[in-house]
């Protein structure tokens, strides 16, 4: 390109605005003109400002979002370290006024301290005086027995012996279980009372972890086949595949209602509400109202007497085809020893289920397991606080107990 050509594309260019120019200026001076512009501008003011808007809406919701997620991310790297508190609580004795439990935790306490004794100092206890203490009624001579055999519970050893304790027993329930009656006779023994503070800020923290750990909901991916589904028509046709009498009842009585713990094992059968008491179970037989009632169950204090009426049809049905097959009478009990005349046992009972539900499902099934099945299964129906509230009440435990049982498989 030349001088020449560079000058003619400029002067070109200026022609092309001067005319552009003319052209605008003409058309400014149309009155039709000035109103459409008028108008379109105003439509789009209107719609550059809602872009602008949303473009503003948008950027926060992503810094918003970006927030959110380093604030999840930094939460998820936030490490909470819990010191453990050191109670100093009153023992359970000075609150009740009396020393001293009941003959059966009497006889359980004694075969451990029996048995960990032995254990730990290669050395036998006295039965007799280690029962007085847990009685309540023990003499001088007894508790100096204790001071000189138990030795290990003073405060200047109790720290060796928790060890060897924690070192026996890893598991947070284990650990209870075995530390709570030396923690027992520490209370009951003024020259103990530093240790069984010492004893009792374990109970408490070990009762921590433990609480913890079932709030997780975890369960591992071999007990997540201990899981039964709970929808009706899995339980249904499970049923029809059960051909004993004794089973069909048993298997119904806990899974086509809410599932109890083992108070079935003490039901009377009775015919009427005349001559019963506020202490035991019946099974009341009558066709138009056949109910169970509750008065003897683990958390009775917590909800007193409760009668279950309206019972599923299936299970009326399973009911008295087991009383009729087995010849049950009015004042017999519900169930009995393979022998049909001994009351069966909380034990016994827990067998039994253990059995069929291991038998009916291929993996050892425990009514642990059955009821935190489910716990696990109405936590996945959204029901509402009081539908689970009703449904904890006929299990005979806490929503909180609920919420615990309810299960999430972990790897």
């Amino acid at each position: 390109m030349n001088k020449n050509e560079a000058m003619k594309i400029i002067e070109k260019n200026e022609l092309r605005l001067k005319k552009q120019k003319e052209r605008m200026r003409k058309l400014r001076e149309v009155q039709e003109y000035r109103e459409k512009d008028k108008k379109y501008m105003k439509e789009y003011r209107l719609k550059e400002k809602e872009k602008l808007e949303l473009a503003k809406k948008y950027i926060n919701k992503v810094v918003i979002y970006d927030n959110e997620k380093k604030c999840s991310e930094n939460n998820n790297k936030l490490t909470l370290k819990e010191t453990n508190i050191n109670y100093k609580s009153e023992p359970l004795w000075k609150k009740r006024g009396y020393k001293g439990v009941s003959e059966k935790t009497n006889i359980q306490y004694s075969k451990i301290i029996l048995r960990i004794h032995k254990n730990y100092t290669n050395k036998d206890l006295n039965t007799i005086i280690l029962k007085n203490i847990f009685s309540g009624k023990y003499s001088k001579d007894d508790e100096k027995y204790i001071l000189n055999e138990l030795n290990y519970l003073k405060i200047e050893n109790v720290e060796k012996f928790i060890d060897y304790i924690k070192s026996k027993y890893t598991n947070c329930n284990s650990l209870a279980s075995n530390i709570k009656p030396f923690n027992v006779i520490a209370s009951y023994i003024e020259e103990l009372i530093e240790s069984y503070y010492k004893l009792s800020n374990i109970l408490i923290n070990e009762n921590k972890k433990y609480e913890y750990e079932r709030d997780n909901n975890e369960i591992s991916e071999k007990d997540s086949y201990k899981l039964i589904d709970f929808h009706s028509e899995k339980i249904e046709k499970k049923l029809e595949s059960i051909e004993n009498t004794n089973d069909r009842l048993l298997f119904s009585l806990y899974t086509l209602i809410p599932p109890r713990r083992l108070e079935y094992s003490s039901i009377t059968i009775i015919d009427n509400e005349n001559n019963i008491n506020n202490k035991d179970n019946y099974l009341l037989i009558d066709k138009n109202n056949t109910k169970l009632i509750f008065n003897n169950y683990k958390t009775n204090e917590t909800f007193g007497t409760q009668e279950l009426t309206n019972l599923p049809v299936k299970l009326i049905n399973e009911i008295y085809k087991y009383l009729e097959i087995n010849n049950k009478k009015i004042g017999d009990k519900l169930f009995t020893k393979y022998n049909k005349t001994e009351e069966l046992s909380n034990a016994a009972l827990g067998k039994r289920i253990k059995n069929l539900f291991t038998k009916l499902y291929n993996e050892e099934i425990t009514l642990r397991y059955i009821r935190i099945s489910y716990a696990t299964y109405i936590n996945s129906l959204n029901l509402s606080n009081n539908e689970l509230k009703r449904e904890s009440t006929l299990m005979c435990h806490s929503v909180k107990t609920n919420s615990r049982y309810n299960k999430k498989k972990i790897n």
